[in-house]
């Protein structure tokens, strides 16, 4: 909405004066994705890793990494591999780094790694997880590629939310 690019542009402004305030970084890569700007949200998260340093996480790593590839529309680019290396070797269970890690074997040849990675995260992971639905669109083709039969399973009803009667009775 005009309202929503309004607020975007005056973020960009502010950022621009502060380009040290981590918080104001962080908003932007968030608001430039979210906008679509994916070029400008991989540039704003690379300055929120500059600014975290050592204390940067598998997930800042992992939102790094995602940016850049729907930047380059879907493509694990070597620097892309490198910030979910990074990821992996601070949360080596993070999703996203899994899904992207699975996709970047595919890419270069390796189908049968690919496989194995998003057959264990799907199998670990809920319906609702975001890289759900990607892994399941993608993951027939891939075992096939590697040469392994496999059908995919239906897909699990969502899962309970919260605690149930029995358990608020009981506490």
């Amino acid at each position: 909405s005009p309202d929503y690019a309004a607020l975007i542009d005056q973020l960009r402004a502010t950022v621009a004066q502060r380009p040290d305030d981590l918080q104001g970084q962080a908003l932007l890569a968030r608001h430039e994705a979210a906008s679509g700007n994916a070029k400008a949200a991989y540039q704003a998260q690379a300055r929120v890793l500059e600014l975290k340093g050592e204390a940067a996480t598998g997930a800042d790593y992992a939102a790094y990494a995602d940016m850049m590839i729907l930047a380059a529309g879907g493509y694990v680019s070597p620097e892309a591999e490198a910030a979910l290396s990074d990821a992996l070797a601070r949360d080596s269970r993070n999703g996203v780094a899994r899904y992207y890690w699975g996709l970047m074997l595919a890419q270069t040849g390796r189908p049968d790694r690919a496989f194995n990675i998003w057959n264990r995260l799907m199998v670990e992971s809920t319906p609702e997880s975001p890289w759900n639905a990607p892994v399941r669109a993608q993951i027939v083709e891939v075992a096939r590629r590697a040469g392994i039969a496999f059908d995919l399973p239906p897909e699990p009803a969502p899962g309970p939310r919260g605690p149930s009667a029995e358990d608020i009775a009981a506490a």
